[in-house]
């Protein structure tokens, strides 16, 4: 009995669903803590003889339960369960104690509680890491981090959706969370939506003997029904057919209805608008990532859907998913329309194309994953033939080449991708430009990426991608999203928020170093500046110092780097650095970063 109930009350600590929810760890750890004395109590005449039996059936039920959550797949609170453990423990031991000794249980129980429900609650507040200013080509950028903004979803992919008054984020687990507001990410908190789950994933782990070593079930786009007030939500996922023990890729639709605090609430069930078809078992050249399942609206009210090729793609022989038309959904982009779920194909020889969005201008662009190398951006035109895996500009894996496309030159008469990356960046979302804050990059595309953590923005003219930026982030990025005030949001695979705004001013760094001395990519022109205030002059390895500055000799300190920055030449003539005039505030802030990041 001890035991059933420590990994009942484990299971139910551990799984929390939802901020709302957050007065149940306290009816639990009360209720376990009076249930387990009154067990111990009635059984254990000679208590002292079983005192050593009983803890160790205490911990091992809690560890029993934490192992349980782990295997089922289940979201847990790391904190509350801690702390439901400590206080097992704790409440096996108060039985057998004096007065003083009960009274240190209490209190180290209630200390205890309240410093996890503290801890667990901050999941839902948002904490606002310090800003990171960056530089790009065209603003000075600051990069905001949002920790615990949100509750962590138990599986990775996920997505964003924007309204005019609010974001919508939806896990790859099926959860939804409202964050209301309309400028940015500050001072906005997470709303857990009692909105359905569109497949039912503890039925579906509960299909498998290990649940651990299932392949993926995961939600990868949101979209509303266009409209302020959308009465539908669209969601693209993977679904499991329990009967027939394999996999499709699904579109469903829910009716919405809007409370009075504006935040959406379902009006029915999920129903099923398509389904892809063959439904594939997890066999053979299977692959659970290599999905697509990307949502984008037609100017013409068609729902645009992207699909990925599963893996199939014939290199054992077999027809390859991606260019067989006939009753085979993968590798291709799709048009539905949203009332019937009548579906006709666009366009094929997609691998799994994870981007999608339709420009103000009406052109479709979409980012795909290559094998080794040979990522697309493409421009989607009705009937066109993108040739995968009949052609690719990447290779196959631990190879120099790609076995059916062993020159790899060209497309050879299929569609061209307009951009192709390697090595590979693995592409994810791509969105365009619309907003305000960013007027000079209105129409560029900006594109995420999960392996290099940069997010690029492309230049499109005409068919073509005429350059593309690197801004470094430092998180694989699975979904952008621009606010109304023009902001840009991305979702991030751990569970965090990123929010990029305009800065108010690029720093002097960043204007006169930082391009040379630090660049986001590439290789620095010149020497790292890193602990510069202090340093010997001309001292890092592996540059080649000018012989003026290298005759030098003596340290940096804050005299000498401003005579340098006021006229290098004359500080050492002969040196090849060369600066524009700097005019004494600038030359105070350069100093001023040196000094702050490198203290004494």
């Amino acid at each position: 009995m001890t035991i059933a109930l420590s990994v009942l009350v484990a299971v139910a600590l551990g799984v929390d669903r939802a901020p709302s929810d957050l007065w149940l760890p306290v009816g639990y750890v009360i209720g376990f803590y009076l249930a387990l004395s009154l067990v111990i109590i009635a059984a254990t005449p000679r208590p002292n003889l079983l005192f050593g039996l009983w803890v160790t059936m205490t911990l091992l039920a809690m560890a029993a339960g934490y192992m349980g959550l782990r295997k089922l797949g289940l979201a847990f609170a790391v904190p509350v369960l801690f702390a439901s453990l400590v206080l097992a423990a704790l409440a096996v031991l108060a039985p057998h104690l004096g007065w003083r000794g009960r009274l240190t249980v209490l209190a180290v129980s209630a200390l205890a509680g309240t410093a996890a429900l503290l801890i667990d609650m901050t999941r839902n507040t948002s904490r606002n890491d310090p800003m990171t200013t960056m530089s790009s080509a065209l603003y000075p950028l600051e990069l905001r981090r949002f920790e615990g903004l949100v509750a962590i979803p138990a599986a990775d992919g996920g997505a964003l959706a924007v309204l005019p008054d609010g974001l919508l984020l939806a896990g790859g687990d099926g959860s939804f969370q409202w964050l209301a507001g309309t400028e940015g990410l500050s001072g906005r908190t997470a709303l857990q939506l009692d909105l359905p789950a569109p497949a039912d994933r503890a039925a579906y782990l509960a299909d498998f003997d290990d649940p651990a070593s299932a392949p993926r079930l995961r939600l990868t786009d949101v979209i509303f029904a266009p409209g302020v007030r959308p009465t539908r939500l669209f969601a693209a996922h993977q679904a499991w057919s329990s009967t027939e023990r394999c996999y499709t890729m699904r579109v469903s639709v829910l009716a919405l209805n809007w409370d009075a605090g504006s935040s959406p609430r379902a009006a029915n069930a999920w129903t099923t608008l398509y389904d892809s078809a063959p439904c594939l078992t997890a066999e053979g050249q299977f692959d659970d990532s290599e999905t697509g399942g990307r949502l984008a609206w037609a100017q013409d009210g068609a729902l645009l859907l992207t699909l990925g090729d599963a893996g199939f793609s014939g290199l054992d022989g077999s027809m390859p998913f991606a260019q067989a038309e006939e009753d085979n959904a993968y590798g291709k982009i799709w048009r539905i329309e949203p009332d019937t779920g009548a579906a006709r194909i666009v366009s094929i020889g997609h691998r799994n194309p994870q981007g999608l969005v339709v420009a103000q201008n009406g052109r479709i662009w979409s980012s795909e994953h290559g094998p080794q190398g040979g990522d697309e951006i493409n421009l989607i035109r009705e009937g066109a033939n993108y040739g995968w895996p009949l052609v690719t500009y990447g290779t196959n894996y631990g190879s120099t080449s790609w076995p059916l496309d062993v020159d790899g030159f060209n497309h050879r008469g299929f569609a061209e991708p307009a951009l192709s990356f390697v090595p590979s960046v693995a592409t994810s979302a791509i969105i365009e430009v619309t907003g305000p804050m960013f007027a000079r990059w209105k129409g560029d595309l900006l594109l995420a990426t999960l392996r290099t953590n940069r997010l690029y923005r492309l230049r499109p003219v005409g068919d073509r991608i005429v350059y593309s930026e690197a801004m470094f982030l430092g998180e694989r990025l699975r979904d952008l999203a621009e606010l109304p005030d023009g902001s840009i949001v991305a979702w991030v695979d751990r569970g965090v928020l990123l929010e990029l705004r305009t800065g108010a001013k690029m720093s002097a760094f960043g204007r006169y170093c930082e391009g040379c001395h630090a660049p986001t990519f590439g290789v620095p022109a010149g020497p790292s500046l890193v602990g510069l205030i202090g340093r010997e002059i001309a001292t890092v390895p592996g540059f080649s110092y000018s012989p003026a500055l290298t005759a030098l000799g003596g340290v940096w300190d804050e005299a000498r780097l401003d005579a340098f920055l006021r006229d290098p030449q004359a500080f050492a003539p002969g040196t090849s650095m060369v600066l524009p005039p700097l005019d004494d505030a600038v030359r105070a802030e350069l100093i001023d970063h040196f000094t702050v990041a490198n203290p004494d």
